[in-house]
């Protein structure tokens, strides 16, 4: 595992020891996907981590690149910056089906954010503009009514049960308002992603141990970046005390821990929207975004 994911690691559980989960974030307010030089978004837990550093340094360009990217743009990165850690796995294909995918090698790089970087076209510090209620309001009422999962009220706790496959939610009108049902709502369903039938998470022996409190740490940040792209503040979950104690104990046996969750986050995520029929916000923004050069489009 490269070194220097333990800097990863070792910021998430300062935060966690402090009694702050660094993925919840008030996504209700414009809060711009970090993207690449490419205007792809990041994916996994990148996402959560270039936010962190994002709103620790002050950057307001949600554009994060190579030092050899950003020369290819026309950039300059200023003298004296320093660059943030990124990840990414890149497969390893089998060597008598190249079309098959024999594992994964972990893969560490530097990138600078646009507000560290001279020279570059005004299209890497862009205005963003907040969706309009409405249009928000909408977007999460059409991806929930999309979800096949089997719902049950009742109640006054939330949860997902595995054995039945069925989200139970306490009425809708129980709720403080429409974005704490829709927060609830996105992690119990990333918790009946895990199922079985679907992407099957191996996860959870039995209610409290550490496996179990693995499963709600993917479907933490699941719903985080489900938060992400739809505009539901995810600040509006709570989690047992014990479950952010397992963590800490979790990432401080397994540095790795933490990618790991967010690849599974990731495929949550991704299922969803695909079962969902919905094209995920972020990379409809990236349609919108992507200049007519076909050198910038195809970049690395």
């Amino acid at each position: 595992m490269p070194a220097k994911i333990d800097d990863i690691t070792s910021t998430i559980l300062e935060k966690l020891k402090a009694g702050t989960k660094p993925w919840h974030r008030p996504y209700a307010v414009t809060t711009p996907f970090p993207l690449r030089a490419t205007h792809e978004p990041y994916r996994g837990f990148n996402i959560i981590w270039l936010w962190m550093v994002a709103q620790h340094k002050g950057y307001s360009s949600p554009y994060w690149m190579t030092y050899r990217h950003a020369l290819s743009q026309g950039g300059q990165v200023r003298k004296g910056e320093r660059g943030t850690l990124s990840y990414f796995y890149k497969p390893v294909f089998d060597e008598e089906d190249d079309t098959v995918i024999r594992s994964w090698i972990l893969r560490t790089f530097r990138v600078f954010n646009a507000d560290q970087i001279d020279g570059l076209p005004d299209t890497f510090r862009p205005k963003t503009q907040p969706a309009t209620e409405t249009a928000r309001t909408a977007r999460i009422d059409a991806f929930l009514a999309a979800m096949p999962a089997k719902v049950a009220y009742r109640g006054n706790a939330a949860f997902y049960d595995r054995s039945a496959d069925l989200i139970v939610l306490p009425q809708r009108g129980a709720f403080d308002d429409d974005d704490t049902f829709a927060a609830v709502y996105c992690h119990e369903l990333a918790h009946f992603t895990g199922h079985s039938s679907r992407l099957n998470r191996q996860f959870g022996a039995r209610f409290g141990d550490q496996a179990w409190a693995f499963e709600e740490l993917v479907a933490e940040i699941s719903s985080a970046l489900l938060g992400a792209e739809l505009g539901v503040p995810t600040t509006l979950l709570d989690n047992h005390a014990s479950y952010i104690q397992n963590w800490v104990s979790i990432l401080e046996n397994d540095p790795r821990a933490i990618l790991s969750a967010g690849k599974h986050a990731e495929a949550a995520v991704s299922y969803l929207f695909e079962i969902a029929g919905m094209q995920r916000p972020s990379q409809a923004a990236r349609a919108a975004a992507l200049p007519d050069d076909p050198t910038l489009a195809t970049a690395a």
